[in-house]
């Protein structure tokens, strides 16, 4: 582990996480904490344009001077209950730096107000909006298992697959029974499995937290495109990331698994850390740029 991911470790351990009970997530979003705008070196470096698809607002990022030819959807992480946050943006200016893609950002509505049978179509709208031939999808977190959704509903529907998925420390199992979680448990500083059962049971909605697109490691994994996951040992969702890692493999899937020893949960958003720096570089590689 880095200094830097060490120092940020130490810190976020330092402060209970508000996703240890039910009851504890539910006062949390009495008083949550508003998005984040977008950071003053985005709003330089970008041309900035706001959209509304299905009543939604969608945010497109096109760097200066560039006619991209590539573009990166980019879904952002919080439990599915919390909204996009300074961190997000930092993982969202690191991958323009790096890849040159124009990237759009969908602010989808938020459990419990919404469920994935509201805002999946939203995702759905926002990938068959983008305009050049190359698409990849990316998330952290509830971001990457709604990344994950969204690519098994472009297999439903027969639509073109992105060319591929970035997954990082992608929430892939809502159920949260996987026992190899409480073993990673111990050192986790900011993810419990108490409060994420909770929202994935709220974000479900009607549906059971094994169906595919709440738990995306329920599905059967085949015919999707290249996977790339990057993961954390000190993040209880790397306990998940390797069972479906292996579904995936064995369902005929390209998945690329990343692990990054000691790095905690979304440790990509400080973007300054040597690991971070190697995602996305390793990015950068597979999409040519």
């Amino acid at each position: 582990m880095s200094l830097i991911l060490n120092v940020l470790h130490k810190a976020f351990s330092l402060n209970s996480s508000m996703l240890h009970t039910a009851a504890s997530i539910q006062h949390e979003i009495q008083f949550a904490t508003p998005r984040a705008d977008l950071t003053n070196s985005l709003k330089k470096s970008c041309d900035v344009k706001v959209q509304y698809l299905h009543e939604r607002q969608v945010i497109s990022l096109t760097p200066k001077n560039k006619t991209p030819t590539k573009t990166i959807i980019y879904l952002h992480g919080g439990a599915y209950v919390g909204d996009l946050q300074i961190a997000h943006w930092w993982i969202i200016q690191a991958l323009i730096d790096k890849t040159a893609a124009s990237v759009i950002v969908p602010i989808y509505r938020l459990a419990p107000h919404a469920t994935i049978d509201s805002e999946l179509p939203f995702v759905l709208a926002c990938y068959d909006s983008a305009k050049t031939a190359d698409i990849y999808l990316a998330g952290d977190s509830a971001g990457g298992g709604l990344a994950m959704a969204l690519a098994i509903e472009l297999r439903k529907q027969n639509k073109p697959k992105p060319k591929a998925v970035f997954l990082f420390s992608p929430w892939l199992d809502a159920t949260m029974t996987n026992p190899a979680i409480d073993e990673v448990a111990p050192n986790d500083p900011m993810l419990d499995k108490g409060g994420l059962i909770w929202c994935g049971q709220v974000w479900a909605g009607t549906r059971p937290t094994t169906d595919p697109q709440v738990s995306p490691i329920y599905d059967e994994l085949n015919d999707l495109p290249d996977l790339h996951i990057y993961q954390g040992t000190y993040d209880i969702f790397i306990a998940d990331a390797k069972r479906f890692a292996e579904k995936a493999k064995q369902a005929g899937t390209v998945c690329h698994l990343h692990i990054f020893e000691k790095a905690f949960h979304v440790f990509m958003g400080a973007t300054i850390a040597p690991e971070s720096k190697q995602v996305f570089t390793d990015i950068q590689k597979v999409m040519g740029s």
